[in-house]
């Protein structure tokens, strides 16, 4: 338009003068250049976290917040953001374990989707062999299985002192139920998380195939199974991971988090960066700035390295008081496919901030 005019907003009321320059530092290169001013004075540096690994990782943030907790900061003051929501399950379980309220924001939880409590149902089974909603979702996968023949099969079991023995000598009328009995079997003497790996590999991931034939879809169905076995593998027993994971009363379980009221709610959010757009908190963890993780592989590879960036500027700048970055080393492992992508925490100049 003719005689128009661009103009740069160049002051910053929401962040502390530490914060800001950091802000500055990780500005986009796509993005229009500019200085930001802070009208707040802060003490911190923003402070990175190192980590052996992503338990590791969990283990500090909780303890940190803990340790802001007893400095008078209530919990509705923090949050913990991350590139992918996977990353927020650790600290979710740890903040579960030391009863410290939360709510998920996570764009997807995993264990809502059909084929992930298929397999929470196949552990459900060694839990308690007489569960038949257990029962009935794995039933149904076997061609030739439908609601009534799965119903007559259950009503058979639950009739037997050991329902998983009875199923092991049952035969079903034009079913073939061999290939199930025998993962059962494989399964038997295996911890959990590697009883939920046997049924995937040799049972359910046909069963999906079968079920989705995109190939962008299966890969994401994949990631997320991969995903339950790593979380299941956290907890000390399969009685653990299945309390934990169908936990009703918890607030997580009460669908979706934009339609609740928790404005009266004292409960650390838990959030990806993406729906943290347009909110603000005192203190800010930003986790999992791992490489191929943040900034993504996929993006890295499909030259969009800036839109990476815009999307770190954007957790930076939800922070007000106090910013944390966190990195776990175990994925600059050696055999780390993607060891060799851009390093987020490794650019950051020791001069704008501390580590722990």
């Amino acid at each position: 338009m003719k005689d128009s005019k661009i103009l740069t907003l160049k002051t910053n009321y929401r962040s502390t003068d530490k914060i800001v320059t950091l802000l500055n530092f990780f500005l986009p290169k796509s993005a229009i250049p500019k200085e930001l001013n802070a009208t707040q004075q802060g003490t911190q540096k923003p402070v990175v976290i190192i980590a052996k690994d992503d338990e590791e990782e969990a283990q500090k943030v909780v303890q940190i917040i803990e340790k802001h907790s007893a400095q008078g900061y209530t919990y509705k003051d923090i949050a913990v953001l991350s590139r992918k929501s996977d990353y927020l399950y650790n600290v979710q379980r740890k903040l579960r374990k030391r009863q410290i309220p939360y709510v998920n924001y996570s764009d997807k939880r995993i264990k809502d989707q059909a084929y992930i409590k298929d397999m929470i149902s196949f552990l459900k089974i060694f839990q308690n062999p007489f569960d038949s909603i257990a029962w009935y979702r794995i039933l149904v996968n076997i061609e030739g299985i439908d609601d009534e023949v799965a119903f007559r099969v259950m009503n058979v079991l639950r009739d037997f002192q050991n329902p998983l023995d009875a199923f092991f000598e049952m035969s079903v009328s034009n079913c073939d139920l061999a290939l199930l009995k025998q993962v059962f079997k494989d399964s038997m003497d295996k911890l959990h998380y590697e009883q939920l790996k046997t049924f995937y590999e040799n049972f359910c991931k046909s069963t999906i195939s079968q079920k989705y034939e995109i190939k962008n879809k299966l890969s994401e169905i994949d990631r997320n199974i991969q995903k339950l076995i790593t979380f299941a593998s956290g907890y000390f027993s399969n009685k653990d991971f299945i309390d934990d994971i169908t936990l009703a009363s918890d607030i997580l379980s009460l669908g979706n988090p934009d339609n609740l009221d928790i404005s009266n709610t004292d409960a650390i959010t838990l959030s990806t960066v993406h729906q943290a757009v347009g909110k603000e908190w005192k203190i800010i963890f930003i986790l999992g700035v791992n490489l191929g993780d943040f900034p993504d592989s996929r993006s890295v590879q499909e030259s969009l390295l800036d839109e990476e960036e815009r999307i770190l500027y954007t957790a930076i700048s939800r922070a007000e008081e106090i910013l944390y970055i966190s990195q776990s080393q175990w994925h600059k492992r050696e055999d780390n496919p993607h060891k060799d992508l851009p390093d987020f925490v490794e650019k950051l100049p020791n001069d704008l901030i501390e580590k722990v």
